[in-house]
């Protein structure tokens, strides 16, 4: 740019030179990806989201959301966080990604994950107890029927007699007789499953001859 002076009389000065400067707002967004975990991935445990971003004039934050709900906010390069999916609900979560620059200028990613984390087991297994018959009278020896579901699946059955173990099966049916002694006693069926969840039954017979 080029400037000059004019008086009254009408002279004029001798061109000179000008530097001018023009400062334009900064109207430019970060660019922003995320590279992990990919779009749709199935995920469990504790996992980290990492976010790629780039501005014109430099990243000053990055913000991670889950399901819109600030998880973390970080200023420094690599922009990462660990989110522990354990502490979720196994479903569909979206993960955003948004970076902002000086002049509060802000972009984002969004991606979508699917949390998929094993989910305990605690049921105990059910035992239908079909024979003997509660305070039934019976001779020397004794039928013992007995069987066991579960939700996942029976992994051992026990039988006991007055409180000793007399079988053992990793069936998930009893189909056994056992020999008693004159009087009462108590026959306690078990059952198990992988997770040690446990079910008992019990019934009382007695013997008077």
């Amino acid at each position: 740019a080029y400037a000059w002076a004019k008086d009254a009389v009408g002279n004029v000065s001798a061109a000179m030179s000008a530097t001018v400067t023009i400062n334009l707002p900064d109207v430019t967004a970060p660019v922003v990806s995320i590279p992990s975990p990919i779009d749709g991935a199935i995920v469990k445990g504790t996992i980290t989201v990492t976010a790629g971003a780039s501005d014109n004039k430099g990243v000053t934050r990055v913000e991670f959301f889950v399901n819109d709900n600030l998880l973390a906010s970080t200023n420094t390069a690599p922009f990462s966080v660990n989110w522990n999916t354990d502490t979720v609900a196994n479903g569909s979560y979206m993960i955003t990604a948004k970076a902002y620059d000086a002049a509060g200028n802000s972009g984002e990613s969004v991606i979508n994950v699917t949390v998929n984390n094993p989910v305990a087991d605690i049921t105990p297994p059910a035992i239908t107890f079909s024979s003997p018959s509660s305070n039934s009278v019976y001779g020397s020896s004794v039928n013992i029927s007995a069987s066991a579901a579960d939700n996942v699946g029976v992994t051992r059955m026990e039988l006991y007699v007055d409180g000793t173990l007399k079988l053992t099966t990793s069936a998930s049916s009893i189909n056994t007789k056992v020999s008693i002694a004159k009087g009462a006693h108590e026959i306690i069926v078990k059952a198990y499953d992988a997770a040690n969840n446990m079910t008992s039954s019990a019934k009382t017979i007695n013997r008077f001859f």
